[in-house]
């Protein structure tokens, strides 16, 4: 056994005598010995090859995956078989990983090598092929590399020794004895026969076997002697002739009164000279069917790829107590070392020699140590029966650990350690032990459960508590506790005022009274608060989280996650994914950042979309909804909604309601749904899409508009000009510019405004209102109807139509097939067109061109003093038409004015037909031409 602090101490016993693990010289040869080999062998390959001589070795490039087990070989093979074959495994940079000497089973040579090896990181490696040292005599090799079994720990303490007797005799030699030939150098003290048969009976609590003191040397199966031997070598044990002969040296470290009590440096070297004599082995060392624990490339301070090479794992380790945990080695031979087999030594002797299945069979305590002194060490808990606790009293941060160890290569094979910070002992639990409960003190405490039905308890501190597997009871106690919950009985139970008490919870999860956070992981989905102010937090799937009540704070992760607050003025991150969010209030706040999905915004009161979100629907009684620059989707409600888009390219829905939808600037798409909606438009890329019988929908226009299917009314604003109809009855009104309105098919009301408009009903009997402004109205049928009120400019009537100028027009200008044109008591202008037209001025001074063809001018009494601007003479063309005067009583005169042809009446009418002499005047009665 080695001296237990690193002073580089080895274990003398003749059944464990292996061969230093040194790297030798490295030597360059045809397959280069360093990271410049570009030799490979690929897994499920075979390479056969020779080494130079005893100090070659060829090193083969082999890609490996994390998590898979490989299985490497190294046989002396060919003419001159390379007679003890040596394998390394190096990563990708040349460090030495793991090793084998010997170990293959069933082998031709007892010194071929087998190694077993599970990757962590996928990558290249190396594998080198060399002799076990320069002595070493052949060269020729076959290597091997595949997939397998993963190494069994067991395999690596396996000495290949099993003792026949279940009952052990045990005789302290004296100095009158002589045992394998020599004398013993002192008689054993009752303190130090007492120290051995405890630590004898540490291998009786686990297994079926049990020792007892014997007087006599005859017939013993253990023979123990007080021995002068090497350096630095505190005991030995080997076999010869069934009986086990072990030797100490009473002068070596730890060999004290302090040392020899459970704990100390002298107790542990019994207990694994002991092993030795029950058939296990180091793991550092290797023999015929016996691996060298993987990652173990030296006796001293090489813990193994998974740390299982430590005392806290295994006794029959070098590497004593827990070098590697948070506090490394005991600085006394008096405490921190191991105080029975451990988790990994009581499996395979339980495999040996049977199971005790009467120890501890109550209801036993496990109290962890708070004071480093005698009788402080690691205990491999060993129990079989009743309601067990571990526990701690003290107040320092301490972890309490139920979890057995699995026996596995892995963390966790040789179990897990339960300890208080800054002591050097604790426990471990040997495989198929169960303990129930666990209860922490004032510290910080991480209490983890196992597959049971639990109750860890917290007390004071800020604890962690997982409870595992099972059906478990969870109190924190006293400090801001964290709680692991992965069971649907997991039960959480914290008083008021016990600090901020977070949940991890690996199914859907509701807080209990009195816990604030709670974070969904694994494969939990669905978190739900409780009226406390929640810290909530989802995981990478996609998460529903409900906070209820309380000002909450909560933030999905990955996913496309639910996030609801509820009551309160809650903070919800929906982190990547295409979250949807719940907003109830006006205090609710959103954070997204740039690149985190399409997030949508649930509102049940009026809400302006924040930063990098794209979605807003409006619930219950919500009215009002903005966007924001980017392009948004907005849904109303049933309500009268206002939906505005902001910036962007927007898709805005109303649903039912007289709803606003302003798209604002971008290429907004637009449905109002049921109800007489509003629409805005500001830019030639919108579109509306409305359906039949969905109300009377309105647009209002900053640019030229013509409406699209089932819109029924256009409102240019800002600084549009042109206005255009469908086929229904629409309602049409300009700006204060000179707008075009052109109604389409159906009955439409147009209203010009400011302006001098251009009003066209088109199809349909229209009825149109120029507004301030000089107007021009197109009239296309005989239903169409002029509204002009006094003041609002000189209007004009373009009209297919007989006509008679309304109140307040000016001007009449007759197209298309239109023949006749009335004035009214204004000075009118008329025009006819190519076609006969009979014209009259009515009441007022007005002024008459008839245009192309043979047109009549009508005159009645009263009509003023009336102009033809376009008059042609000669009796066959345009005619002067008087038969109105005739039997009035009214006289009248012809006269040539200038240029003109004038009629006067003697009630003050005049007729002026300009340019033209009245020479050429034909008259026909009342007919002039």
């Amino acid at each position: 056994m080695v001296a237990s602090r690193g002073v580089g101490h080895f274990c003398g016993c003749a059944a464990c005598m292996g061969k230093a693990l040194a790297d030798p010289v490295q030597q360059t040869a045809a397959i280069p010995g360093d990271t410049t080999s570009t030799a490979t062998i690929a897994i499920g390959g075979t390479v056969v090859g020779s080494l130079d001589n005893g100090s070659d070795q060829d090193w083969y490039r082999v890609d490996l995956v994390a998590g898979q087990h490989y299985v490497f070989t190294l046989s002396g093979t060919g003419g001159t078989p390379l007679t003890d074959p040596y394998l390394e495994l190096r990563s990708s940079t040349g460090q030495l990983l793991s090793i084998d000497d010997d170990g293959a089973p069933g082998a031709s040579s007892i010194l071929d090598s087998l190694m077993r090896f599970t990757a962590v990181t996928t990558g290249t490696y190396y594998i080198n092929a060399r002799a076990f040292d320069a002595a070493t005599t052949g060269n020729g090799y076959t290597l091997t590399a595949n997939t397998g079994a993963p190494q069994n720990p067991l395999d690596t303490l396996e000495l290949g020794l099993t003792v026949s007797q279940q009952n052990i005799t045990v005789y302290f030699a004296t100095t009158s004895d002589t045992v394998q030939g020599q004398t013993p150098v002192q008689n054993w003290t009752a303190a130090e026969r007492a120290s051995a048969m405890a630590a004898l009976q540490t291998f009786a609590n686990v297994t079926n076997l049990t020792f007892a003191e014997t007087s006599t040397q005859a017939g013993a199966r253990f023979v123990l002697s007080l021995s002068t031997l090497g350096t630095n070598v505190l005991g030995q044990f080997g076999t010869s002739g069934g009986v086990g002969y072990g030797q100490f040296a009473p002068t070596a470290s730890g060999w004290t009164t302090a040392g020899l009590a459970p704990g100390g440096l002298g107790f542990v070297t019994l207990i694994h000279e002991f092993g030795h004599g029950l058939g296990l082995a180091h793991p550092h060392e290797d023999g015929q069917d016996v691996q060298i624990m993987q990652g173990v490339v030296d006796n001293f301070g090489s813990y193994g790829t998974f740390s299982l090479n430590q005392g806290v794992f295994t006794t029959m380790t070098y590497n004593d107590g827990w070098p590697g945990g948070p506090a490394g080695s005991a600085p006394s031979n008096n405490y921190g070392s191991q105080m029975t087999p451990m988790a990994l030594d009581i499996a395979l002797l339980q495999q040996k020699y049977g199971v005790n299945t009467t120890f501890r069979a109550g209801a036993d305590t496990y109290a962890l140590q708070n004071t480093n002194t005698g009788g402080t060490g690691y205990l491999g808990i060993w129990d079989t029966g009743g309601i067990d606790t571990m526990t701690y009293s003290g107040t320092r941060d301490a972890t309490l650990d139920l979890r057995p160890a699995t026996l596995l290569n892995q963390v966790g094979g040789g179990g897990y350690v339960s300890f208080a910070s800054g002591i050097f002992g604790g426990f471990t639990i040997a495989a198929g032990v169960v303990i129930e409960n666990a209860t922490g003190g004032s510290g910080a405490d991480t209490i983890t459960g196992n597959s049971a039905a639990n109750r860890l308890t917290g007390n004071g501190g800020n604890d962690v508590l997982e409870g595992g597997a099972g059906a478990d009871t969870l109190i924190g106690g006293l400090g801001s506790d964290n709680y692991g919950v992965d069971a649907a009985g997991d039960v959480v139970t914290e008083s008021l005022d016990e600090g901020f008490d977070t949940v991890y919870s690996s199914i859907d999860y509701t807080l209990g009274a009195n816990l604030e956070g709670l974070n969904l992981i694994g494969g939990a989905i669905n978190g739900y608060g409780n009226a406390l102010a929640n810290a909530m937090v989802g995981n990478g799937l996609n998460n529903l989280l409900s906070g209820f009540e309380g000002d909450d704070v909560l933030t999905g992760g990955a996913g496309d996650d639910i996030l609801q607050g509820g009551a309160g003025n809650d903070i919800m991150f929906g982190g990547l994914g295409s979250d949807s969010y719940g907003v109830d209030t006006s205090g609710d706040a959103i954070g997204e950042n740039a690149g985190e999905g399409f997030d949508a915004v649930y509102s049940t009161g009026d809400y302006t979309l924040g930063a990098n979100l794209e979605q807003l629907n409006l619930l219950g009684a919500a009215v009002n909804g903005f966007g924001n620059s980017l392009a948004n989707s907005m849904f109303g409600n049933d309500l009268a909604n206002y939906l505005g888009g902001g910036a962007g390219d927007d898709v805005i829905t109303g649903g039912g309601g007289n709803d606003i939808i302003e798209g604002s600037t971008g290429n907004d798409i637009m449905f109002g749904g049921l109800g007489s909606d509003s629409y805005g438009v500001d830019t030639s890329g919108d579109a509306i899409g409305e359906n039949v019988g969905e109300g009377f929908d309105a647009v209002y226009s900053t640019g030229d508009y013509t409406l699209g299917a089932n819109l029924e009314q256009l409102n240019l604003i800002g600084t549009a000009v042109n206005g255009f109809g469908n086929s229904l009855a629409n309602s049409m009104f300009g700006n204060d510019l000179a707008n075009y309105l052109g109604g389409g098919d159906g009955d439409d009301v147009l209203t010009g405004g400011a302006g001098n408009d251009i009003l066209e009903g088109n199809s349909g009997n229209d009825i149109m209102f120029g507004g301030l402004g000089s107007d021009s109205y197109g009239v296309d049928s005989s239903g169409d109807a002029i509204g002009e009120n006094v003041g609002e400019g000189f209007d004009a009537v373009y009209s297919t139509a007989s006509y008679t100028l309304g109140a307040n027009l000016e001007q009449l200008n007759l197209i298309g097939a239109a023949t006749e044109g009335y004035g009214n008591g204004l000075a009118n202008a008329i025009f006819g067109n190519a076609l006969a037209n009979i014209l009259n001025g009515g009441t007022g001074d007005d002024v008459l061109s008839g245009g192309a063809g043979n047109d009549t001018f009508l005159f009645l009494p009263g009509t003023g003093h009336d102009v033809v601007s376009d008059f042609v003479a000669g009796g066959t063309d345009d005619r002067v038409d008087l038969s109105a005067y005739a039997g009035t009583g009214i006289t009248y005169t012809l006269t040539q004015t200038g240029a003109d042809a004038v009629f006067n009446f003697s009630n003050g009418d005049q007729i002026v037909l300009v340019g033209v002499n009245s020479a050429s005047l034909v008259q026909s009665g009342d007919f002039w031409g």
